[in-house]
């Protein structure tokens, strides 16, 4: 890549930074052939570039047309910010409008979002809705049974962490504790000063 080709690629993510704070300027910049390149039709910038906060363009707007339109290309929806939010948190502890949370929200989890995953405090996206927003049931239902309407459109990181989340495996550190316990007592030393078949170090 040429300095040229560097600069224009600072340039157009410093854009898309800021087009994510207007609503439909992203809409409009996904749709123009300006952006990407004309042979392969790659995006020139990157998706996933942050401000100053490690905030993407994803975590920086509120408006669902954009959320779709950046969703279109190789974006991951759960890069942490600097205070450990996601988009989909900020979603939650920002937009002060009901609808409009309500839809960005389902546009990010449609999109593969990470819908289980705690936030900064230890909740659950589930349960901050249900304690911060207790009447707003679309809303819990949504976090609980997320769209998944686009499967085939998803791009495959976000459909990995949708087929394996941690939760789905919540006994798997029952069953490693287990084995380590069965794996030490069978290399157990039968004296005190150990020998052949003691248990290695796990310092």
């Amino acid at each position: 890549m040429t300095m040229e080709d560097e600069d224009k690629r600072r340039t157009i993510n410093r854009l898309l930074l800021v087009n994510a704070l207007t609503e439909g300027a992203l809409e409009d910049m996904m749709e123009d052939p300006e952006y990407f390149d004309e042979n392969t039709d790659e995006f020139l910038g990157d998706f996933n570039c942050t401000d100053a906060l490690g905030n993407t363009g994803n975590a920086r707007q509120g408006h669902p047309a954009d959320v779709a339109a950046l969703c279109g290309g190789a974006v991951d929806l759960d890069l942490y910010n600097k205070n450990g939010d996601t988009p989909l948190y900020i979603a939650l502890k920002e937009i002060d409008d009901s609808e409009a949370r309500l839809d960005i929200v389902a546009e990010l989890l449609s999109c593969g979002a990470e819908n289980k995953q705690a936030m900064p405090g230890g909740l659950t996206p589930l349960e901050y809705a249900k304690s911060r927003f207790p009447s707003e049931k679309n809303l819990h239902e949504i976090i609980a049974n997320p769209p998944r309407d686009d499967e085939d459109e998803i791009q495959p990181e976000q459909m990995r962490k949708q087929m394996y989340d941690s939760s789905d495996f919540v006994d798997s550190k029952r069953f490693t504790d287990s084995l380590l316990i069965t794996t030490f007592t069978f290399y157990l030393p039968d004296d005190e000063d150990g020998g052949e078949g003691s248990s290695p170090e796990t310092e």
